[in-house]
């Protein structure tokens, strides 16, 4: 089992994965869709798996937790917001390292979640999200009894 991001950004979209790449909008739902023209900026992400739960965890520095969007709809967690940019009149600068703009990420679960089991925490620049497999979607050890 493995997540999946999409990051749509337009109508037309490219799939880059490990397997082979296609162009169809409806290709495998376990591939990364993306769009050719990319965002300046995207919170990085990395996620987890475990036999009853899914998680992420998205690197927010510098971005208010209660600007950022946090939805789950049809199987897809979707990240929305922006990284502020800070000016200072009548600077001229001479170096900018720092990404700033608005975001959007979306992950397909290969697995039906629990909805109601989402929980979202942030912590020194990082939110950390956690959602529950749906109790059909976890696999079960089966006891296998001897007849007499």
């Amino acid at each position: 089992m493995f997540l999946t991001e999409l990051r749509p950004m337009g109508a037309t979209w490219a799939v880059p994965t490990a397997r082979p790449q296609s162009t169809d909008t409806h290709a495998n739902s376990h591939s990364a869709r993306t769009h050719e023209s990319q965002p300046t900026w995207q919170p990085r992400a990395r996620y987890f798996e475990t036999p009853t739960q899914f998680g992420l965890q998205f690197e927010i520095p510098g971005i208010d937790p209660a600007t950022i969007e946090l939805t789950l709809a049809n199987g897809e967690l979707t990240l929305k917001g922006t990284k502020p940019t800070f000016t200072v009149e009548g600077a001229h600068w001479h170096l900018d390292e720092i990404p700033t703009g608005t975001f959007e990420r979306i992950f397909s679960f290969p697995t039906h979640v629990d909805t109601d089991t989402i929980t979202a925490e942030t912590r020194l620049g990082v939110l950390a999200v956690t959602v529950a497999k749906a109790p059909e979607a976890i696999t079960r050890k089966i006891p296998i009894t001897i007849a007499k």
